[in-house]
């Protein structure tokens, strides 16, 4: 049986919760083009980043956990944008944020990388990127 030696977290709703429908209920997608074409950026702003949520104490003090037992390279790999990731900051502090960003070997946002999950290529760039086969 193989050994675990890497893991891949995401970000959303696994460390930081998400209010998925916010988005759509904060800009009423639906009227959007036709009853607010003027829209103010930072209402937009504002809109776009009503799905993110609190990060939990007791997630932050997991990754901490096992960052520190050393016994796992750890990866995160996340569609988080910069919009997204400014608000998670201003939720949970940036003494926070930096706590859990240096959990991690490699800290990948799609945005930075410019590939995107689903799609199959942002794995395989990761995998290569961290010298991992699919089966580690």
């Amino acid at each position: 049986m193989p050994t675990i030696k890497t893991i891949i977290f995401d970000f959303g709703d696994v460390f930081v919760n998400l209010d998925k429908p916010a988005t759509e209920r904060e800009l009423f997608i639906n009227h959007f083009n036709k009853k607010f074409p003027n829209i103010a950026t930072k209402d937009f702003i504002k809109a776009w980043n009503s799905v993110i949520l609190d990060f939990p104490e007791h997630r932050l003090e997991f990754i901490e956990k096992l960052s520190k037992e050393s016994n796992y390279q750890l990866i995160l790999l996340s569609n988080t944008n910069h919009l997204h990731i400014e608000q998670v900051i201003k939720n949970m502090s940036v003494s926070r944020y930096e706590r859990f960003k240096k959990c991690f070997d490699t800290f990948y946002l799609s945005q930075e990388i410019h590939l995107s999950k689903p799609n199959p290529l942002i794995y395989e760039f990761v995998l290569n990127e961290n010298f991992l086969q699919e089966n580690e």
